[in-house]
């Protein structure tokens, strides 16, 4: 295979691990922020149940429905956040796999690199023998003439 197909080979795994790199990026974003929403919805449910403490006739009508509703929204929030982590988790362990295999490619590459240096160089050193041993040739035929 030349070198110049595991170069493309190299910068389409290159962009892949990139694009991963944004997307768990994003799923990151995303765990935080439902992490956010917990913290808010803790934080309201104190305050309503502080506001129900100051209006004990209101609070008997709807502090139930609420704590009710709260309980539910709190309940998916986790399980949103579980079901967060273990995507971030997943494609953390892809992104490793992907950043291996990358290294694998660059390190083969370099290789193949420095096959071709040191063949380049064996042949240039082949052509200065060459030119080297066709002037001593001359010099010699001219110094029996």
């Amino acid at each position: 295979m030349p070198t110049t197909d595991l170069k493309a080979v190299i910068r389409l795994r290159k962009w892949e691990v990139d694009e991963k790199r944004r997307v768990l990026g994003e799923m990151i974003a995303e765990e935080a922020l439902l992490r956010k929403r917990r913290v808010e919805l803790k934080e309201e449910v104190l305050r309503e149940n502080e506001c129900a403490r100051e209006f004990v006739h209101l609070a008997d009508m709807t502090l139930g429905s609420y704590a009710a509703r709260a309980y539910a929204r709190r309940l998916q929030l986790n399980a949103a956040i579980v079901d967060a982590k273990k995507r971030i988790e997943q494609a953390r362990d892809e992104l490793a796999d992907m950043f291996k295999d990358l290294k694998t490619l660059e390190l083969a590459q370099e290789a193949r690199d420095e096959a071709e240096r040191k063949e380049r160089n064996r042949k240039e050193q082949l052509v200065m023998d060459e030119i080297g041993l066709e002037l001593f040739r001359r010099r010699e035929g001219d110094s029996v003439s």
